[in-house]
């Protein structure tokens, strides 16, 4: 991300995404969410794929209009005690799932994020 002395900012991408991986033809090295890369090899079918673009991309954001102020009641808290004394606990989550079961999606998503790094 750059920003100009004029307030624009450009955003340069140097990676891609595919959601679903169907056959797409890749530009360069790619990591998926089943694959790691290696030379004339493909991701799996279905697999979500980031990849390297041939080129770097640049673009220009929009500038947006400001978010116009709502009429009603603005509540701000000065501390957390009085914020503690304000909210309402509408619901509350306890989790259900077996440890066995966490640990080995725990350890599903280490090897992921071993995986997305590259070498």
């Amino acid at each position: 991300v750059e920003v100009s002395v004029d307030g624009d900012v450009l955003v340069t991408r140097r990676t891609g995404y595919i959601a679903s991986y169907n056959g797409e033809s890749l530009p360069g090295r790619w990591i998926s969410s089943h694959d790691v890369y290696a030379e004339g090899a493909t991701p799996t079918t279905g697999a979500q794929v980031v990849y390297e673009l041939a080129a770097p991309e640049t673009e220009a954001l929009t500038a947006i209009s400001p978010i116009a102020p709502q009429a009603g009641p603005v509540n701000v808290w000065t501390d957390a005690d009085a914020l503690k004394k304000a909210r309402k606990i509408d619901r509350t989550f306890t989790p259900s799932m077996p440890a066995k079961r966490r640990k080995e999606l725990l350890v599903g998503w280490a090897q992921s994020i071993g995986r997305a790094r590259y070498r």
